[in-house]
C-alpha cells in the first residue's frame, strides 16, 4: 500500500474511543496511515490548526457515529463534522471522502449529523470491530477504485457485518410539507446569521444574536430529531491568529494592565469572527484569571466575566484541556473551590506532565495549605522543563520570602532574572532586602522596576511604602501622582491613594496639604460606600481618615461599626486597625498586641509551622523598626523594649534551608 499517501481521519466522541481505537488499529495493519492519537488530538489541541490542516489534507474523513454522539448535542467532534462537510462542498461529485462508520444500530434516517453525512452510504460494524471487507474497502476507497456510495447503483448493499443497510424512512405528504417548511425557515434563519457573521465589524449585542439565531433554529425543529446546526465559522484561521497574539500579551512573565487591554481587544475580534471557537472563550477567561491573579482587577464583574467565558469554553468542548484550564481557574479565582480545582489541573498534568501554565497553577493553588512542600515543588518543577521558567522561579522565591528563607528565596530570584528580567523577579529581591531591614539595598532594586510597572498598584503601592519607611516624603508624593487611579487595589495595600499622600504631606512638614489630602480621600470612601455600604474595609478605612482629621467620635463609631461588620469583637486587635489605634492615641492596646504576637511566635510549644514563625517574627522586627505610622509610640519605654525583644528573636532562630 505505499501509493497510499495521505490518511483516513477518525472522528469520534469520547466514549467511543476504544471503537475508534479498534478500527484504527485494523486499518493500519494492511498498511493504511490513520491519523488517530488520543494524546494529540484530544481536548484543547483539538481546536488548534493542527486539526484543521488535518481535516483539509487527509484523504478521506471517517466520523464514527452511534448512541454516544446522538446523546451529545454538543462536543468537538461536531466541530470536525461541520468542517468535513465545509470541506465536502469543495470536492468534485464523485469523488469519495466522506465515509460515515456505525458502530452500533444507530439509525442514520434519525442521526444527529450533518446533512452531507447522509448523501453517501455508510458502513456498519458489530461489536467485534473492523472486518477484512471494511478494511478492504476502505484501500479501494483511497486508491480510487471504488465508487462513491453515492454514486452506487440503488441495489442495497451489505454492510461488513453481512447485514443490509438501514431502510430510508418513507416520508408521509404532511411530513414532506413539514419538511420544506423547515427548510424555508432554516434558510431564512440561516440568511439572518450569515448577514451577522459577515458584517466586517460586530457588536457584542450581534454577537449573541448570532448564537441565539443557531441555537433557535434547532429549537423550531424541536417536534423531530433536527439536524445540528451551526454558524459558519467565518475566518477561523484568522481568528486563531488574533488568539496567538493575545496570548503573546497576557503570557507574558510580567504582563502589564496595557498588556491584558491589548489581550482583550484582540479577543474581542476574534470572537466576532469565530463565536464557537473554544481556544477564543478559554483564552477569554484566562485573561480575565491573570487579571485577578496579578490583582490589577479583582471585582465582581471581573470574576463574573472569568467564570461566563470559562463556562462557554466547557460547554462547547467539555474536554478541551484548554476549556478545563480555563475552568480550574474559574473555580480557583472566582468560587474559592481549591479542591475541585486542583483536580482537574492534576487530570491535565498526567495528560501533559510538561505544561508549565499547569504547574505553575497548581503552585499557586497550593500555595495556602504546604508553601515549602507541595508548592514549592510544582514551581521547581516548573522551572526545570527545557528552557527554565521566569514565572515559576519567581513564584516560588516568593514561598521561600513568605517563609523566611531569604537567602533561597534571594538564590530563586537571581536564577528567574538570569532567564528573563521581570519586575517582579526586581521585587523579590526588593522584599528580600526590605525584610532583612536593608533600606539601602531595598532602595537598589526598586529603582530597577519600570516605570510602567510603577504605575500600577502594586509598584506604587511598594515604591511609596519605602518612600515613607525611608522619610523620604517627596520621592512618595512623585511616584503616586503617577498612579491616575485615587484607589489602589492589592494585597500590599488596598485603600485610598490619600491617604499615603496624607502620610507624606505630613512627614513634610505640610500640615494643611496632609489634611487636604485625607479629606479628598474620605470622599473616594463615602463614594464607594454608596454602592457597598456595609463594607467593613470601607467603613474601617472611613474611620482612620476621620481619625487622620482629628474627628475622634466620629473615628470611633466607625471603627465599632466596621468590626461588627467584620464578625469581631469591638475591642479586638488586628494588624489593619493599628493606624487608626495609634490615630486614635489607644497605644496601650497596640503594644499589647504587638507583645502578645511576638510571644506567641518565639513559643517553643506553638505548633504553627516553623516557617511562619519565622517569617512572623522578621516582619514584625522590621515593622517595628521603620513603620512611620508607628513613630508616635517610639519614646515610650515599652515599645522600645518590643523592638529590642523582636530584634533578639529573629537573631535567635536563623532560619534552616529547605529540605
Amino acid at each position: 500500500m505505499s501509493e497510499i499517501s495521505r490518511a483516513v481521519f477518525l472522528s469520534y466522541a469520547s466514549q467511543d474511543a476504544e471503537a475508534a481505537r479498534r478500527i484504527c488499529e485494523a486499518l493500519r495493519a494492511v498498511g493504511v496511515e490513520v491519523w488517530f492519537d488520543q494524546s494529540e488530538l484530544r481536548g484543547g489541541d483539538a481546536w488548534d490548526q493542527k486539526i484543521r490542516r488535518q481535516i483539509k489534507d487527509c484523504a478521506l474523513f471517517m466520523p464514527i457515529i452511534s448512541a454516544s454522539t446522538q446523546s451529545r448535542p454538543e462536543g468537538y467532534f461536531r466541530l470536525e463534522w461541520h468542517l468535513a462537510e465545509q470541506r465536502s462542498h469543495l470536492i468534485a461529485r464523485g469523488r469519495p471522502f466522506i465515509v460515515p462508520v456505525a458502530v452500533d444500530q444507530t439509525n442514520d434516517a434519525e442521526a444527529l449529523v450533518p446533512d452531507a453525512f447522509l448523501a453517501v452510504q455508510w458502513m456498519r460494524l458489530s461489536g467485534s470491530g473492523a472486518t477484512a471487507a471494511f478494511c478492504e474497502r476502505v484501500k479501494k476507497l483511497l486508491m480510487g477504485e471504488v465508487a462513491p456510495a453515492s454514486s452506487l447503483p440503488s441495489q442495497p448493499a451489505t454492510t461488513d457485518a453481512g447485514r443490509m443497510p438501514a431502510p430510508r424512512e418513507r416520508r408521509s405528504p404532511w411530513s414532506l410539507f413539514a419538511f420544506i417548511l423547515l427548510g424555508g425557515l432554516g434558510i431564512l434563519v440561516a440568511g439572518v446569521v450569515a448577514f451577522l457573521a459577515l458584517r466586517p465589524r460586530r457588536s457584542p449585542q450581534e454577537i449573541a444574536q448570532l448564537i441565539s439565531a443557531a441555537e433557535s433554529l434547532a429549537e423550531t425543529a424541536a417536534a423531530k430529531p433536527a439536524r445540528e446546526t451551526r454558524p459558519a465559522v467565518v475566518s477561523t484561521s484568522e481568528a486563531r491568529q488574533l488568539v496567538a497574539k493575545a496570548r503573546a500579551n497576557f503570557e507574558k512573565a510580567d504582563p502589564l494592565r496595557s498588556d491584558l487591554e491589548t489581550a482583550e481587544q484582540l479577543l474581542s475580534r476574534a470572537q466576532q469572527l469565530d463565536p464557537i471557537d473554544t481556544e477564543v472563550w478559554a483564552a477569554e477567561a484566562q485573561v480575565a484569571s491573570v487579571y485577578v491573579w496579578q490583582q490589577y482587577d479583582t471585582s465582581q464583574e471581573r470574576k463574573e466575566a472569568l467564570r461566563n467565558a470559562a463556562d462557554r469554553a466547557v460547554k462547547l468542548a467539555p474536554q478541551s484541556s484548554e476549556a478545563r484550564f480555563a475552568s480550574a481557574e474559574s473555580l480557583f479565582w472566582v468560587s474559592d473551590r481549591v479542591a475541585e480545582a486542583k483536580a482537574i489541573l492534576v487530570d491535565l498534568l498526567r495528560q501533559k506532565p510538561d505544561d508549565h501554565r499547569v504547574l505553575i497553577a497548581l503552585g499557586l493553588i497550593t500555595r495556602e495549605t504546604d508553601i515549602l512542600g507541595e508548592s514549592l515543588g510544582y514551581f521547581g518543577r516548573a522551572a526545570r522543563l527545557p528552557g527554565s521558567d521566569a514565572v515559576a522561579l519567581y513564584e516560588g522565591g516568593f514561598n521561600l520570602w513568605h517563609a523566611a528563607h531569604l537567602e533561597e528565596a534571594e538564590a530563586w530570584a537571581d536564577r528567574s532574572l538570569a532567564v528573563e528580567p521581570t519586575s517582579f523577579a526586581y521585587a523579590l529581591k526588593y522584599f528580600v532586602a526590605r525584610r532583612r531591614g536593608d533600606l539601602n539595598e531595598a532602595l537598589v532594586w526598586l529603582q530597577k522596576l519600570p516605570s510602567p510597572f510603577l504605575m500600577e498598584d502594586y509598584g506604587a503601592a511598594i515604591a511609596a511604602s519605602l518612600r515613607l519607611w525611608r522619610h523620604e516624603p517627596d520621592e512618595c508624593l512623585a511616584v503616586l501622582r503617577a498612579v491616575p487611579r485615587d484607589y489602589l487595589g492589592h494585597v500590599f495595600y488596598t485603600g485610598p491613594k490619600g491617604y499615603l499622600t496624607g502620610l507624606a504631606q505630613e512627614m513634610a512638614g505640610r500640615p494643611a496639604a496632609a489634611r487636604a489630602d485625607w479629606r479628598a480621600a474620605l470622599q473616594v470612601v463615602e463614594q464607594r460606600l454608596t454602592a457597598r455600604s456595609n463594607d467593613p474595609v470601607l467603613i474601617r478605612w472611613k474611620a482612620t481618615l476621620l481619625a487622620c482629621l482629628g474627628e475622634r467620635e466620629a473615628a470611633e463609631q466607625n471603627l465599632r461599626l466596621s468590626q461588627q461588620l467584620a464578625g469581631r469583637q469591638e475591642t479586638q486587635v488586628l494588624p489593619d486597625v493599628i493606624s487608626v489605634l495609634v490615630r486614635l492615641g489607644r497605644h496601650d492596646e497596640v503594644i499589647e498586641y504587638a507583645r502578645s504576637q511576638l510571644c506567641q511566635w518565639t513559643d517553643p510549644n506553638s505548633k504553627t509551622d516553623p516557617a511562619e514563625l519565622r517569617g512572623q517574627r522578621a516582619s514584625l522586627r522590621t515593622t517595628l523598626r521603620y513603620d512611620p505610622e508607628l513613630d508616635p509610640l517610639r519614646s515610650d519605654p515599652r515599645f522600645q523594649q518590643l523592638l529590642k525583644d523582636a530584634e533578639a528573636a529573629v537573631a535567635r532562630h536563623t532560619p534552616a534551608a529547605p529540605e
